[in-house]
């Protein structure tokens, strides 16, 4: 299973980027590099860096946010939504 990154790229291309790199200068010009997860990162890491400093006071910043959303209960409808669930 390839990464959206490199979904494109044949296993052709891919030996030749291991082998020349000079040709993966040309097939990083074709990387899709807006996807929506790319773009969610780069606002994590945005938000992450004007609020902490250094590499590893950023590293656990992002983490504990991620495992805080897992926990969090994600609703489909506002039916489902009941004010005072979580604080209880």
């Amino acid at each position: 299973m390839h990464s959206p990154l490199a979904r494109h790229l044949s296993e052709e291309d891919l030996r030749a980027c291991i082998e020349d790199s000079s040709s993966l200068l040309a097939l990083i010009c074709d990387f899709p590099c807006h996807i929506q997860a790319v773009e969610r990162c780069v606002k994590a890491v945005t938000d992450a860096s004007s609020k902490v400093c250094g590499s590893s006071a950023l590293d656990g910043y992002n983490r504990a946010r991620i495992v805080d959303r897992t926990i969090m209960p994600a609703f489909e409808t506002k039916a489902e939504y009941k004010p005072g669930i979580i604080d209880k």
